[in-house]
């Protein structure tokens, strides 16, 4: 089974590079099953639709993860020390757009900062103006205006600060959220930290949730309630 033979070389020769390239394991683990799935295939009916059908499968595949790093390269190089907002740390009466971050993230002074928000925390803030309590509806909905009336036309948002970045994380197509809210913002958090390599400071009101941030390797830092 030549072709069969030359998928298998191929596996081995590619496995461990997307092993050591990406955080995220499961490419390189639907790969291993995949060639375990050629390993059982014998001449018997017809392995080489099967095979063929792998093979323009990894193909569309790989070349939707190449897009995908290129999208994330100008946010990869974008210069700055990162903190990622929790929901709660944007329920506040002042726009945190308009906050000096390097006091409340101990950040140092005169060096350039990124506020970074995970699409989960937006998406959060819409529930809650629809859905909330009357008082954390209205701070949902001033917040939102706020928001949406320094909106840049590059996703990101107009800071007071100079030197000071704000945008927005927008999940990639391939990713999977963890069920349960606080565990998915600090994993994103984490995830902005991995693909960056630059330690993060995680800001938010609610001690839980800054708890998780700190057992995940995040800098906690808390907003005044």
């Amino acid at each position: 089974m030549v072709r069969g033979d030359a998928w298998l070389i191929w596996w081995e020769q590619t496995d461990a590079q997307p092993r050591s390239l990406f955080i995220d394991q499961a490419l390189a683990d639907d790969l291993w099953r995949d060639q375990l799935e050629v390993q059982r295939l014998s001449m018997a009916g017809n392995p080489c639709r099967l095979l063929g059908r792998l093979v323009d499968v990894w193909r569309t595949r790989l070349a939707d993860v190449g897009t995908e790093l290129k999208a994330l390269k100008p946010f990869i190089s974008r210069p700055g020390h990162i903190v990622v907002a929790d929901t709660s740390a944007l329920i506040v009466p002042a726009p945190l757009v308009d906050a000096n971050l390097t006091q409340l993230a101990g950040m140092p002074a005169n060096e350039p900062v990124r506020l970074i928000i995970p699409i989960l925390a937006i998406e959060e803030l819409d529930d809650l103006r629809r859905y909330g309590r009357p008082q954390a509806r209205q701070l949902a909905r001033d917040v939102v205006r706020v928001l949406w009336d320094k909106k840049l036309p590059d996703g990101g948002f107009q800071t007071a600060h100079v030197g000071t970045t704000a945008e927005v994380f927008v999940d990639e197509p391939s990713h999977v959220r963890l069920p349960e809210n606080d565990a998915e913002i600090v994993a994103r958090a984490q995830y902005v930290g991995d693909l960056t390599g630059h330690q993060v400071a995680f800001l938010a009101a609610d001690l839980g949730i800054l708890m998780r941030a700190s057992a995940a390797g995040l800098t906690p830092a808390r907003t005044p309630q």
